[in-house]
């Protein structure tokens, strides 16, 4: 292939939008009664004085999802068993919201985050990134001692993805039930009222391992093929390359959260134009969203296993070679 031909290419740079949708007010739980979640998001759209173009990706924050869904679950609702509240107790969580996290999703591990946050560089480290200094202190003293981890979705969550920021006082929010079938209504909703293809990417915020900060993820998407298919094509210089395979989703889903915020912003929507992706016409099903995403358990604990073993014979090489790795 020609090599003076791929750099041209690559010339060709394409404007990519990220047009901020300002709501006209917060969401709360009794929105539902007023408007479904396409109704709502189309009125937003409409005041903002947005006209939806084709191929636009619209990017939306689970929790508006799970809002205008009616997933919002009141405290004072929730009556957790005595099991649960003998385990809060020993480990200090909060027994309602434990409760929650018992019925979104399998308990993987406890993170001891007071004990961590006990370092003194990294307790530093957030004291000095704080805006609160004392409200810091005082949430890291008596909300979050121990924080429960779990796997939904293909992904690891803390207290199972339930979150109350951002609502009113005594709610919380769980996950929408299923993201990828609410992005394919919104979807759907838009091309009957629009006559445009577009699609929907859902996001919620994960803790990033090795970084101090957190990051937007899909959890659910509609119209976009979730990876790039690039496996084996050619690079600058050579006609093929291992690897290639971007998520997508999750690239949409971070610069959109980047631009959203988490705040008083009140931009949980954000619509990315200009940029290329493979349309897909999927079904609204997680399971087929998450076959694509992510490989089966069985193929992971087999390639952990392998990655282990390898590991421990490369090092029992290295120990008797004398080998000493650079810093």
């Amino acid at each position: 292939m020609n090599l003076r031909w791929l750099i041209s290419r690559r010339r060709e740079y394409k404007v990519v939008k990220l047009i901020p949708i300002r709501f006209s007010k917060p969401v709360v739980p009794d929105d539902i009664k007023d408007s479904s979640l396409e109704q709502r998001l189309v009125k937003e759209l409409e005041e903002n004085k947005i006209e939806i173009e084709e191929k636009d990706i619209l990017v939306i924050t689970s929790k508006i999802v799970s809002l205008l869904e009616g997933n919002a679950v009141q405290i004072s609702s929730i009556k957790p068993r005595w099991r649960i509240k003998f385990l809060s107790k020993l480990f200090s969580i909060d027994s309602h919201r434990l409760e929650l996290v018992f019925r979104e999703g399998k308990v993987l591990g406890i993170v001891p985050l007071r004990r961590i946050m006990n370092d003194k560089f990294i307790r530093n480290f957030y004291l000095k990134h704080s805006r609160d200094i004392k409200a810091t202190q005082e949430m890291l003293r008596k909300n979050f001692v121990n924080v429960p981890m779990t796997n939904k979705l293909g992904l690891i969550f803390d207290n199972g993805g339930i979150d109350g920021s951002n609502v009113p006082e005594g709610f919380l929010v769980p996950l929408p039930k299923d993201p990828c079938l609410s992005a394919k209504k919104i979807r759907d909703y838009i091309r009957r009222k629009y006559n445009k293809n577009v699609a929907v990417v859902v996001t919620d915020t994960l803790s990033v391992p090795n970084r101090t900060g957190a990051l937007d993820v899909c959890v659910g998407c509609s119209g976009i093929y979730p990876i790039t298919v690039n496996e084996s094509g050619p690079d600058l210089f050579k006609p093929n390359k291992f690897g290639g395979n971007v998520v997508v989703v999750d690239a949409v889903a971070a610069i959109g959260g980047a631009v959203m915020g988490g705040n008083t912003e009140l931009t949980p929507v954000i619509i990315v134009r200009g940029f290329e992706y493979k349309f897909w016409e999927d079904k609204g099903d997680c399971e087929e969203y998450q076959s694509i995403i992510s490989f089966p358990m069985r193929s992971k604990i087999k390639a952990g296993f392998y990655t282990v073993l390898n590991t421990i014979l490369f090092k029992l090489a290295q120990f008797f070679l004398f080998l000493k790795s650079g810093r």
